[in-house]
Order: structure tokens, then C-alpha cells, then sequence
């Protein structure tokens, strides 16, 4: 794997078990390329830029009682976009320490500007991760409305998790979401699931991610 910036290079190493592994470690807004060969088959190659951290600057929630050990949360998570092609991932992980477990939570929001829901058709979906651009607030402000249900029976620790995406893996991400959402159904059309790998089929990308704990 090459950082195509620092001209730092590193050749991966197998576990032995299919898998391949680099101590390079991403730095934000460097370009990075990896090529496989094997004298049986075509050179693999991909490239992609390792997304720049977006700071999740505050959440703002309020509870809503449902039932008696139900609570519906609602959650505003506010950040500013920068100037530029932005791609998001927004995740809710879930820590209850009596417990001892951690999950996340299916969420439900209406803002139009989500990939992968309906939320056009004026309809609320529930998603484990919600996936949006910025195509409507470049280098704006932006606040996003969710929920989600809470059990008033568990003491929890709530995880705001907002992934800044590189482009290719935002697109994989979707495509993988609209293939489970249809994959029991005979009449919908097939999902093509992205790919950035030449030569070959997976996804070569990046994330960042910054939290608010509540």
C-alpha cells in the first residue's frame, strides 16, 4: 500500500488465513493506492483519499413515554459541512454496563436528504445506519433530526457516531442497504453493489468518525 502523498510505502502481510494487513496508518486528506499481483492473474488495483474528520459538535435529545418501559428519544446531532463533496454515515450505538452489552439502535428520521430511505415519499424509515451527502447544505450548517426507542428498564449509554465517508465507500455502504432491503423481494430490479477495485470486485476506502457520549 502507497500514501501517494508522503511516498511512504509498505508491503502487506498475510495471516495465512485469506486476510492482509498494513501497519500504515491513513492520515486525513492523503491519497493512498494498493496494487496485488500474482503471476496467475491480472494486477488488482484501487485508490482512494482518506476522508478528513468532521466534528459532531453537539446532540440535543428529549424523551417521549410510549408505554410503561418504552420511551421514544429524540435526538437533533448538529455539525457544519465544510466547502467541498462531503459523504456521512450517522450510527447510534447503544452501551448498557449492567448489562454488559453493546448494540445499535434501528433509527428513524425524515430528512430529505438521506440516501437510503423513502423519506422523498414523505415516509419515515428504520435504519441501523443512516446515509446522507451534502449535496442540499454544502458548507452549511446541518442539523438532523432522529429517533429511536429506548427501554426505561436499562441504564444506557447512548453513542452518537457521525463517519465521514470517502466517496467510494459511501456508495458501496448504500448499495449494500438497498440489496438487504430487497433481497426477499422477486419483483425488485437487482442492486449492483459498487466496486472501486480494478481488475476485481470489493471496495478500497476510508472513514473517519467523531462521537458525542450522552
Amino acid at each position: 500500500m502507497n500514501n501517494l502523498v508522503t511516498g511512504q510505502s509498505e508491503m502487506m502481510t498475510s495471516d495465512g488465513f485469506g486476510e492482509f494487513q498494513s501497519n500504515l496508518i491513513a492520515l486525513e486528506s492523503n491519497a493512498y493506492s494498493i496494487s496485488i499481483s500474482h503471476p496467475d492473474y491480472d494486477t488488482v488495483t484501487s485508490a482512494m483519499t482518506a476522508p478528513k474528520p468532521v466534528p459532531l459538535l453537539s446532540v440535543d435529545t428529549s424523551t417521549v413515554p410510549t408505554s410503561s418501559y418504552f420511551r421514544e428519544m429524540h435526538a437533533t446531532l448538529n455539525w457544519d459541512d465544510p466547502v467541498g463533496k462531503n459523504c456521512y454515515i450517522i450510527k447510534v450505538k447503544v452501551v448498557q454496563p449492567q448489562e454488559g452489552e453493546t448494540l445499535y439502535k434501528l433509527l428513524k428520521s425524515s430528512d430529505p436528504s438521506i440516501f437510503n430511505s423513502n423519506a422523498e415519499l414523505g415516509n419515515e424509515s428504520w435504519l441501523y445506519l443512516i446515509a446522507l451527502d451534502d449535496a442540499s447544505f454544502n458548507g452549511e450548517s446541518k442539523s438532523l433530526n432522529l429517533k429511536f426507542t429506548v427501554n426505561q428498564a436499562f441504564s444506557e449509554e447512548y453513542h452518537f457516531e457521525l463517519y465521514t465517508c470517502s466517496a467510494d465507500f459511501f456508495k458501496y455502504l448504500v448499495s449494500i442497504e438497498k440489496m438487504s432491503d430487497t433481497k426477499d423481494n422477486p419483483f425488485s430490479e437487482p442492486v449492483l453493489i459498487h466496486s472501486n477495485i480494478n481488475n476485481g470486485l470489493g471496495i478500497f476506502g476510508g472513514l473517519s468518525k467523531s462521537v458525542v457520549i450522552m
